[in-house]
């Protein structure tokens, strides 16, 4: 696939293989975020990044590690209701993106 050479190549090479140790996130998945994205360093914070998304932007995003996100999923739903879970999550996961991201835009300069 064309998209899978665009990914193996600069500028896309390391942020892919970034977003990829996600769990869940391949080459296309990882380019879709990318072109969506854009330039991360236009998200000063990651709560810039979850407004962007649609999230509700008051909740802390980057503060948990990603291994974590199933169970913060199972604490919020079993308490409140799996949407809330879902948001939760969605939430904390846009700003381990924002962090990865931004820490290779970092490196480059």
């Amino acid at each position: 696939m064309e998209i899978d050479r665009y990914a193996k190549s600069e500028p896309f090479r390391q942020k892919v293989e970034a977003l990829c140790c996600f769990r869940g996130v391949k080459g296309l998945t990882a380019m879709t975020i990318l072109t969506e994205l854009g330039d991360i360093k236009r998200f000063a914070k990651p709560t810039g990044l979850m407004a962007y998304a649609g999230l509700v932007p008051s909740e802390r995003g980057s503060g948990k590690a990603r291994h974590r996100l199933q169970k913060t999923y199972w604490k919020i739903a079993t308490r409140k209701h799996p949407c809330a879970a879902v948001t939760v999550v969605a939430r904390e996961l846009c700003g381990s993106i924002w962090s990865a991201l931004w820490a290779l835009e970092s490196q480059e300069g």
